[in-house]
């Protein structure tokens, strides 16, 4: 009975571990943003993180000439119809993408939750992302120009 307890016991050790593993690989799931002054490297690999405050909401992009940039963002909130004509009213966008000087590349722009963004020279970029009062997670995938190499 002894060695059924003391093996019973080290399968919940076992179990409790792997546990504190699983816990701490969830918390590495999605990556986090910055500031302005020192934006996030985005990830092409997991979730960047929107929070509501786009105050920390900056990632930073190497990119080549004539890559594609796609992002998705999955908010807590939908977009309404009335978001949506606010924003194409003031001309605003939920997605800034700035040059390496922070100026905003004004014809990339979306009301929406996706964006693809063409760049027009090797570089790196800094996004904002702002879905003022939403919060949530975004994907970013790549897509290099054909005969690029990396």
């Amino acid at each position: 009975m002894k060695k059924i307890m003391n093996w019973f016991g080290a399968s919940m050790m076992v179990l409790l571990m792997a546990g504190c593993d699983i816990a701490s690989d969830i918390a590495t799931v999605y990556n986090h943003g910055g500031i302005k002054s020192a934006p996030a490297t985005l990830s092409l690999n997991v979730g960047n993180i929107i929070e509501k405050n786009s105050f920390y909401n900056y990632f930073k992009y190497t990119a080549r000439e004539g890559e594609k940039l796609d992002l998705h963002a999955v908010l807590d909130f939908a977009i309404t119809a009335s978001n949506r004509m606010e924003c194409e009213q003031t001309g605003d966008t939920f997605i800034v993408v700035y040059d390496s000087g922070m100026h905003q590349l004004d014809w990339i722009r979306t009301c929406s939750a996706n964006l693809t963004v063409e760049f027009p020279a090797d570089g790196r970029y800094i996004i904002q992302i702002t879905y003022p009062g939403n919060e949530g997670y975004f994907d970013a995938d790549s897509t290099m120009p054909q005969g690029a190499t990396t």
